[in-house]
């Protein structure tokens, strides 16, 4: 005889829940978000919730419907008393005004179901051959994805109309609620910001100002509030946290040694200004799929709800998780991978990329174009915005290359600072003008 406990569950919750949808079937669009099939721990439960499902989806739910589903899928005479047992639930409770309390608690003990089966199966790997970073980080983005409630589904266009209002007056005023700010006035005036499951991938020849760009953005962002990651595969933390003095304190020469007492002031007044902001870095070498796990993570224990930014620097030296028969199909898979992931974290997220050597022509490098993006054209494909640094001598751009939402552009408002590794603002620049060119 087992001594193993019962599996967390509520038979009276999951009655409920279906009880509520019965004697009041409108409810099911809201409960149907906050549930999945398998949150019922009764299989004939989940039976019922399934058909209601296909008798909502044609337009038509109630106690006939759905007992006319179940009878045509054979599940009726599985139900313990039959069709006695849909008026059973019918009564088995007075009103569905308690349906959502009664769904939260369906789904929390479906969760603690699933974190047993986690356990389980995460100590019989442990005891095994995995490989123990690997593991820890499934470990971890398993755990993170038992906290994410079901999908709330389609939603009516009409229902969604005053939110869309609410951005629209929120940008008209300048207020970049629900969007990164990249600090650059020009380019977020012509871009709105960087907003939520966007992938802007930031691209340029070496020495071009890609990382730059991209890092002294999750700085900006970080010093606004917004929480900010950084997955730097090429520079280390040290180099970074150095460039973020630089930056901050405006103190060029900090890599060189050439530190006087002046310098150091202003080193110390940076580190007050830096050291409470909401930015992380992240050196290692890692995967596509352990950089998505350890960023479901952070967004989980630091960065839960509201605006936060990932930086990914940059595409050509994460590894894959898999092998892909090129190179081409190889990167592929991962931009497709931090697209996904951008949406999931529901956050953007900067992918920095090198170009194709082919925009150089006798050491002169001509003004970039999308097919210059290295190694896959699925680089384009998943990117929402596209922007190529360009500094020569002293012109110095932002091209908007790609743009999703809006319009593509040259932003000559900006200027490059190369002893401070970063870029700013013209203030000479007459900012009552558009200040953008056609590209390409």
């Amino acid at each position: 005889m087992s001594n193993a406990p019962n599996p967390p569950h509520s038979i009276d919750a999951e009655k409920a829940v279906l009880g509520s949808v019965l004697i009041k079937p409108t409810v099911f669009a809201e409960l149907a978000g906050m549930l999945a099939t398998d949150d019922f721990f009764i299989p004939a439960h989940r039976e019922i919730w399934d058909a209601m499902r296909e008798c909502d989806r044609r337009g038509t739910l109630d106690v006939l419907t759905v007992m006319d589903e179940l009878r045509v899928r054979g599940h009726i005479q599985r139900l313990e008393g039959g069709e006695g047992y849909m008026l059973e639930l019918s009564g088995a409770v007075p009103t569905a005004e308690s349906a959502r309390h009664y769904t939260e608690l369906v789904r929390e003990r479906a969760v603690r179901r699933r974190l047993i089966a986690l356990a389980t199966e995460t100590a019989m790997r442990a005891a095994g051959s995995a490989e123990l970073g690997e593991l820890l980080a499934e470990t971890r983005a398993s755990i993170d994805a038992l906290e994410v409630p079901a999908d709330d589904g389609p939603v009516r266009v009409g229902d969604a109309l005053d939110e869309a209002k609410d951005a629209i007056e929120a940008r008209a005023k300048n207020t970049r609620t629900g969007s990164v700010p990249t600090g650059l006035t020009s380019l977020d005036g012509m871009l709105g910001g960087l907003r939520p499951g966007q992938q802007i991938v930031v691209a340029a020849n070496p020495g071009g100002g890609k990382s730059s760009l991209a890092w002294v953005t999750a700085i900006r962002a970080a010093m606004a509030g917004v929480p900010a990651l950084c997955f730097s595969l090429e520079m280390s933390r040290q180099e970074l946290i150095e460039r973020a003095l630089t930056f901050v304190g405006e103190v060029p020469g900090i890599t060189s040694g050439d530190v006087d007492l002046a310098k150091w002031d202003k080193i110390h007044k940076a580190d007050r200004q830096i050291r409470g902001i909401p930015l992380w870095v992240d050196d290692r070498k890692l995967s596509v799929g352990r950089i998505a796990a350890e960023a479901r993570r952070w967004r989980s224990r630091y960065a839960r709800g509201g605006l936060a930014l990932l930086v990914v620097d940059y595409l050509g030296l994460v590894r894959s998780d898999g092998r892909a028969e090129n190179r081409q199909l190889e990167v592929a898979a991962m931009s497709r991978a931090f697209k996904v992931l951008a949406g999931d974290l529901k956050c953007p997220l900067i992918l920095v990329a090198q170009l194709n050597r082919q925009n150089v022509t006798g050491g002169v490098p001509r003004m970039p174009v999308l097919s210059d993006l290295r190694d896959s054209g699925a680089i384009e494909q998943d990117a929402d915005i596209v922007l190529f640094p360009w500094i020569q001598d002293a012109d110095t751009q932002i091209i908007i290359a790609k743009h999703r939402n809006g319009e593509t552009g040259i932003v000559k408002q900006v200027r490059w600072r190369g002893d401070l590794m970063a870029f700013f603002d013209d203030h000479g620049a007459d900012f009552d003008a558009v200040g953008t060119e056609r590209y390409p």
